[in-house]
């Protein structure tokens, strides 16, 4: 979670954590091949908050989805994020495939950031409420997963590179899509925060990233 990580979105990779800046590299061979199933030790327990809020991640049917943290990585349920932005998800179950699409709410007021519109008057849907105390107790298990899904954004591949441009792998396990926390909260637009001590992602939004047209 210290180091910097990368997104890959219209054959340009994008540095996560320096917005000002964009490192073009010419990648080849960047697919990884991946086995259909496979069990991976992950730690449950990762507290993420949102604007100041304690966020509990659920599926489409409002339970409880757990994040973890993996291979050093915290891993985030994908629908559950898309849930706090503008952002629709659809899954192909023929092609193993993701879609995010990020829905119009916005009247045309926008400037460009990083290649993409940035629009100034995007309404973020409200941080769920919850009872819930954040987690003390951290539990290591083994989660049966495969890794062979793809994420698309606006139409466009979307491939997550680490910081020695190292694909990051997407995982799903139980039907729910997981993804790496720093890099699909940035590429959102949020700025990412890690606090070790507490095992907890401090989020702050900012304005859902439109693709340039």
């Amino acid at each position: 979670e210290n180091g910097y990580v990368y997104y890959k979105l219209n054959d340009k990779i994008y540095p996560v954590i320096d917005k000002g800046i964009i490192n073009t590299y010419d990648l080849t061979n960047s697919e990884v091949s991946l086995n259909q199933l496979t069990q991976i030790n992950v730690t449950t327990g990762l507290n993420i908050y949102v604007d100041g809020k304690l966020f509990i991640p659920t599926d489409a049917y409002g339970n409880k989805v757990d994040s973890f943290v993996w291979d050093g990585v915290a891993y985030v349920p994908l629908r559950a994020v898309s849930s706090l932005y503008n952002v629709d998800i659809n899954w192909n179950s023929n092609t193993n495939s993701v879609y995010l699409t990020v829905k119009s709410v916005n009247t045309g007021s926008y400037y460009y950031e990083n290649g993409k519109k940035v629009y100034l008057d995007n309404q973020l849907p409200e941080v769920p409420t919850t009872n819930a105390k954040p987690n003390t107790q951290f539990i290591n298990k083994t989660i049966t997963v495969s890794k062979n899904v793809k994420i698309y954004y606006e139409g466009e591949l979307l491939q997550l590179f680490d910081s020695n441009s190292k694909p990051m792998t997407i995982l799903v396990s139980e039907g729910t899509t997981y993804v790496p926390l720093r890099p699909i909260f940035t590429l959102f637009g949020s700025e990412v925060e890690w606090n070790q001590q507490t095992f907890s992602s401090i989020i702050t939004r900012g304005n859902a990233l439109v693709p340039n047209e």
